[in-house]
């Protein structure tokens, strides 16, 4: 290193003890110029400067070589806009610094590139949003000294308010609540793990259960798993989490503090195809719903049967179907579900045709169909909340086996009959009658697509 007029001017190094080199750069006029690097002891890249850039970029770098951070810098300190990264190279968080000091909206990033958290830098303090993996807000509160401070909210996945906790140094009292704000559980919380005893309580208010929960350190899953424990009244009972059930038997073990509520469905469109669904669902937490539908067939839909033409034909159908579904747990607000239903059909059959024996121009010829029947139905029911109110989506496909009464209005004409020789008159059979379908090309599935609202029960 050489000195002009008492200034640094030239080529700089400097070496750790072991002959590595430590540091490398330039000196023009006492200013440092061009890029300057830094590097470990054991030789790898850990950081450089571009002095060229107005203000200097600053580069930090993991052993690997990949990049760590990058920013802006005034003098020796972090200033201006700062990513940091993860080591596979996404993005990790994205902030801005003063004077070394981290401040304002800090945006910090899971490795699939979804937001997980949102910190807002003031002093000593940190006000935290936590999101989920659909970046919807799950809790909010400050932290002071590594630790939770003061008041924090939690809500689920629609927005809704769950529950509340007030910490001092970390340790807080947990307070849940039900979608109308009664009180749905109480406990302690260390941060954001719960402690001691925890206790559930029933939309009426009355106490259900307690139980404590215990973290066990699982070394191949790199983590806590929770695992609960009853601690009810009398210490026998035991809570179970439906969720965790295996077989049949998860379906119909209530899950403590589950929501419980009404599904109101329906489908406007389907008159475009000539029947309009209904249903009324009471529906138990990502486990049980049992389900009233009603389907109203009306072919041709859109035209009175006063209006029919000579010979062409029309009918209309009622079908009830009582359903008990049972449903997969939750994966993104979705469900898969099967489950088994009976099914009522009564279908009546016109069609218009010139009685040469009678004074009127056409003479209606009725014919009906009642049918009674055991099925099967796969389906997958998308909600805004699987555990509250909001819209619902739901698709299903049934197989049904049964018995078919057909019965005529109009007493033996074999030249009416020939009017519904397309029509499957079996007594057993696999699918309602449709008439506008040949017999032998009618597919024995019903798809049923229903949009619908869901709301707690009343």
């Amino acid at each position: 290193m050489k000195f002009i007029d008492g200034k640094e001017d030239g080529a700089f190094y400097s070496y750790f003890e072991n002959g590595q080199i430590q540091n490398i750069g330039t000196y023009q006029n006492g200013d440092k110029k061009g890029i300057w690097k830094d590097y470990h002891d054991n030789g790898t890249l850990k950081s450089e400067i571009d002095f060229q850039q107005k203000p200097p970029l600053k580069k930090e770098f993991f052993s690997n070589g990949n990049l760590k951070a990058k920013g802006d810098i005034s003098g020796d300190e972090k200033s201006g806009n700062w990513a940091y990264y993860y080591d596979n190279g996404t993005i990790l968080g994205i902030g801005v610094f003063e004077k070394g000091v981290q401040k304002g909206d800090w945006i910090f990033y899971a490795e699939n590139g979804l937001k997980k958290e949102i910190i807002s830098f003031s002093d000593s303090r940190k006000f935290i949003k936590e999101l989920d993996d659909k970046e919807k807000i799950i809790a909010e509160g400050q932290i002071a000294d590594d630790n939770k401070e003061g008041k924090w909210n939690y809500y689920d996945d629609s927005g809704l308010l769950v529950g509340t906790a007030n910490f001092t140094k970390g340790l807080g009292e947990f307070i849940g609540v039900y979608e109308d704000g009664s009180l749905r559980s109480k406990g302690k919380l260390e941060n954001n793990k719960r402690v001691g005893k925890w206790q559930i309580y029933s939309r009426t208010g009355q106490l259900e259960g307690n139980y404590n929960h215990i973290y066990l350190t699982n070394p191949s899953q790199g983590g806590d798993i929770v695992e609960e424990k009853s601690l009810s009244q009398n210490d026998s009972s035991v809570i179970v989490d439906s969720s965790t059930v295996s077989g049949k038997f998860r379906n119909f073990t209530p899950k403590k503090g589950e929501f419980r509520g009404m599904i109101y469905s329906f489908n406007p469109i389907n008159a475009l195809f000539n029947n309009i669904p209904a249903s009324i669902e009471y529906y138990f937490q990502e486990r049980l719903g049992y389900e009233l539908m009603y389907v109203y067939k009306h072919n041709p839909f859109f035209k009175n049967r006063d209006d029919l033409a000579l010979e062409e034909p029309y009918s209309y159908d009622h079908n009830f179907k009582f359903r008990q579904k049972l449903y997969r747990p939750a994966k993104n607000n979705g469900m898969i579900y099967f489950g088994q239903e009976l099914d009522i059909h009564r279908q009546s059959f016109f069609v218009n045709y010139h009685d040469t024996d009678a004074s009127s121009t056409f003479t209606k010829a009725k014919a009906i169909e009642s049918t009674w029947a055991y099925g099967l139905f796969l389906g997958y029911k998308l909600m805004m909340n699987t555990g509250g109110k909001g819209w619902v989506f739901d698709i299903s496909v049934a197989y049904d086996l049964g018995i078919r009464k057909w019965s005529t209005k109009y007493g033996e004409n074999p030249e009416i009959d020939s009017f519904y020789s397309q029509i499957n008159k079996e007594k057993f059979y696999t699918y309602s009658n449709d008439y506008y379908v040949a017999k032998d090309k009618q597919i024995p599935l019903m798809f049923v697509v229903l949009i619908g609202l869901s709301t707690s029960k009343k």
